[in-house]
């Protein structure tokens, strides 16, 4: 196994503002139960430290019946004065450090009432 790397970046929608104290949660695409792969807030500057996340060997995806050569995971955005973005199979390769935006829309709903949740597929790499 390698090890690849994730950040993430949390924003508003309007001006593209940080958001500080996001929940960032990370799990493994692959496999039910979803495993926890990490769970963080988010700095000032709205990022997360870098995530490690294992990865394939490179050389394992060099060939035309190799395996997928990154690792899908699934990065899940939560702020409690907005609604929550989830983004599915984020691609993490080996030895680079992948960043994910997440982009968050202001709470339309009160206080109290279910947040509204958004969720994007990043497409697969046609490598």
């Amino acid at each position: 196994m390698s090890i690849g790397f994730l950040k993430v970046q949390a924003v508003t929608s309007r001006g593209f503002v940080p958001v500080a104290d996001a929940t960032v949660t990370v799990t493994g695409a692959a496999g039910v139960p979803l495993n926890l792969l990490n769970l963080q807030l988010t700095n000032d500057s709205g990022q997360t430290q870098p995530i490690s996340i294992d990865t394939p060997e490179q050389s394992e995806s060099q060939s035309p019946n190799g395996e997928q050569g990154w690792t899908d995971v699934i990065v899940t955005v939560s702020h409690p004065d907005f609604d929550s973005v989830t983004v599915r199979t984020v691609q993490i390769f080996p030895g680079v450090t992948t960043l994910q935006e997440a982009v968050l829309i202001p709470r339309s709903a009160p206080l109290g009432t279910p947040a509204e949740s958004e969720t994007f597929n990043v497409p697969s790499q046609g490598l």
